[in-house]
């Protein structure tokens, strides 16, 4: 009898266990404050609204470098037109065409520079795009998800510093004709520091965007192999 009874309790108790999750699982259903979890159409559509988004900010982007370029003139004006008057008074006239050809070419360099990174920076966003719609054919793209909006704010953080950079001139502050080597240096160093940074900017903006890629392939590999178990699991039910 007593055994009996000790096997009986047993029993209760390995089915309050299994019970209690199911308790759970009701008690949270109706449970209000517990997020939905949105539907495979839904994060759909999400995404296209982020791309759609992405696409505006890019042609902002591209607006943006050009104001920078217009309010640049505008602002460093006077200053030129100072660097004009004292280049005019150099005796040398050799230092006077190299000081001429290095300002001219710091901004053409600044120029051509900033819409190579520019453009690439648009490359990558597009390149997104892509991974993000391809994710969207995942079962779980959450880890890809996240890697996706860790490229995003690393493209960000790039374009704002391209467009800053686009809005810089540099103008050789010419103090003495003895001094003019000195002079041009300061500002070939001050462009290079500039450039160095902006390029790290970028750099970091590419390898989060690779990342995802990375990312996404994994997710991929991860839902092709549970597509593969469910598949043994159904087969071997039959």
């Amino acid at each position: 009898m007593k055994q009996y009874l000790a096997t009986t309790l047993t029993l209760l108790f390995l089915l309050s266990l299994l019970a209690a999750p199911i308790t759970l699982a009701q008690t949270s259903g109706d449970d209000s404050d517990t997020p939905t979890r949105k539907t495979a159409e839904e994060r759909q559509a999400d995404r296209e609204a982020r791309m759609a988004a992405e696409k505006e900010k890019r042609a902002e982007h591209q607006e943006a470098i050009e104001l920078k370029r217009e309010e640049a003139k505008e602002e460093f004006a006077a200053k030129r037109e100072e660097f004009q008057e004292k280049l005019a008074e150099l005796k040398s006239a050799r230092k006077q065409k190299i000081v001429e050809n290095t300002d001219e070419r710091l901004a053409k360099l600044n120029e051509t520079r900033t819409d190579r990174l520019s453009e690439h920076l648009v490359n990558m966003s597009e390149v997104l795009d892509r991974i993000e719609e391809k994710a969207g054919d995942l079962k779980d793209s959450t880890n890809a998800d996240e890697a996706i909006e860790e490229a995003r704010a690393a493209i960000e953080t790039a374009e704002s510093a391209v467009e800053e950079q686009a809005g810089k001139e540099y103008i050789v502050d010419i103090t003495d004709e003895e001094d003019l080597k000195t002079d041009v240096k300061a500002v070939v160093d001050e462009f290079k520091a500039d450039m160095k940074a902006l390029i790290k900017l970028v750099k970091e903006a590419h390898k989060e965007t690779r990342e995802a890629a990375q990312e996404l392939g994994a997710s991929k590999s991860a839902s092709k192999a549970d597509d593969e178990v469910e598949t043994e699991t159904e087969e071997t039910e039959e």
